[in-house]
């Protein structure tokens, strides 16, 4: 098994070395470039190194998918999609953003945006609107939570940031 991965990697390196294979090819800058490109690049390389990742739970006779995309240094909005199937009631759909939002390994929110987010699902669905946002209380950050409904998914946003009292930033 290694001999012939071994051969398939050397046969690989000298077809591409031969010019039979397309080489890697590297973003590479010619010359000086603006401060304004310059800060483009930085940003879109940090930019994309938040974590994403797909969690699937069981919810009696339903499947509840939590999509989870956690920001990073340059974005310091987290958001959340929560999937469920179109025949499930309201009452199970809290019931399966609280499961998302009770995994303490995979949700990286204080318990004061927890609920803020519950609380908030209340008032779209009381008011019939499909959008609500508030601050949330008792947070050592300030941590604006927004959520949103689309049909049947609920996508919610929360943008953390530490400010001095004043309540100018002070940074993430």
């Amino acid at each position: 098994m290694r001999f012939v991965l071994g051969c398939l990697l050397l046969s690989g390196s000298i077809l591409s070395l031969a010019g039979c294979l397309p080489g890697l090819t590297r973003s590479e800058i010619d010359g000086p470039i603006s401060v304004s490109a310059a800060s483009i690049r930085i940003s879109e390389s940090r930019s994309d190194n938040g974590v994403s990742y797909t969690l699937d739970y069981q919810l009696g006779e339903h499947k509840v998918q939590a999509a989870w995309q956690l920001g990073n240094a340059m974005k310091r909005t987290s958001k959340l999609q929560l999937k469920m199937p179109i025949e499930a009631t309201f009452d199970e759909v809290v019931q399966g953003m609280q499961l998302a939002l009770a995994d303490r390994q995979n949700n990286p929110w204080f318990l004061a945006i927890n609920d803020t987010i519950i609380e908030l699902m209340m008032e779209v669905h009381e008011e019939e609107t499909k959008r609500a946002e508030k601050i949330a209380p008792d947070s050592p950050y300030r941590a604006a939570v927004k959520v949103q409904k689309q049909i049947r998914q609920w996508f919610v946003e929360v943008d953390v940031r530490i400010v001095d009292e004043n309540g100018n930033n002070v940074g993430m």
